[in-house]
C-alpha cells in the first residue's frame, strides 16, 4: 500500500489466520498500537476515533470488567483529542460525555454486585 493510504484490495480488514485475539485487547488495555496506530499513531485523530468506537463497543457489553476497560480507553481519548483540539472542542466534549456516562455505569454496576 502506498504510505499513508490503506491498501484498496480490503487486506487492513483481513484477519491473518494466525492473529490469535488480534490487537484489541492490547489497545483496550493500552498496551499495543494496533494496525491503525502503526500506520498514523496513537494520538492522531483517526486513531483516537477507533479507540472511541471501541470504547463505546466495550460499553454496551455491560460488565464491569469491560466498562472499565472503556474508562480507560476514553480517558486516553479525551486526553488525546484536548490536547489535538482543544478542551472545547465538540470531539473533546463527546469523549467527556462518554467518559462521565462509563464512569456512572461502573458505579451502578458495582452498586448492584455489592447489593447482591
Amino acid at each position: 500500500a502506498r504510505s499513508g493510504q490503506p491498501p484498496r484490495d480490503g487486506a487492513r480488514f483481513a484477519r491473518p489466520a494466525d492473529a490469535g485475539g488480534g490487537p484489541l485487547p492490547q489497545i483496550a488495555a493500552g498496551q499495543g498500537d494496533g494496525a491503525r496506530g502503526r500506520d498514523i499513531g496513537l494520538q492522531h485523530l483517526e486513531s483516537l476515533g477507533s479507540a472511541y468506537n471501541l470504547a463505546s463497543v466495550l460499553t454496551r457489553k455491560n460488565t464491569s470488567g469491560a466498562v472499565r476497560e472503556s474508562e480507560g480507553l476514553l480517558r486516553r481519548v479525551l486526553d488525546g483529542r484536548q490536547k489535538g483540539v482543544g478542551a472545547a472542542h465538540p470531539l473533546s466534549l463527546q469523549a467527556c460525555h462518554a467518559l462521565a456516562g462509563a464512569v456512572l455505569q461502573r458505579a451502578e454496576l458495582e452498586e448492584r454486585v455489592s447489593a447482591a
